[in-house]
């Protein structure tokens, strides 16, 4: 056998296992995002069919704050055009 050709079936049997180690790497990722976007779709039709989810806390104390301010505008408009209403009946 010759040097180029050992040195060359030296490199082969270097690289051929860390080939055979990418190839198969990476055909175990290709399934785990496979596998990811099955889960991902399956979390989705969960979540539909879960129904509607709890507020927290302070989710809800943000929401009451927020009904309460637009009670008080509602409030305070409704007042304005009664006194604008009474001020027509008068001219």
């Amino acid at each position: 056998m010759l040097k180029s050709q050992a040195f060359y079936l030296t490199n082969i049997t270097l690289i051929l296992p860390l080939f055979t180690f990418t190839t198969c790497h990476w055909h175990d990722i290709q399934a785990l995002h496979r596998a990811k976007g099955e889960v991902e779709s399956h979390e989705a039709s969960l979540a539909d069919a879960a129904g509607p989810k709890f507020m927290t806390r302070d989710e809800f104390k943000q929401y009451g704050a927020t009904l309460r301010e637009k009670t008080h505008v509602y409030k305070r408009m409704k007042q304005e055009l009664g006194d604008a209403r009474a001020e027509l009946v008068r001219v």
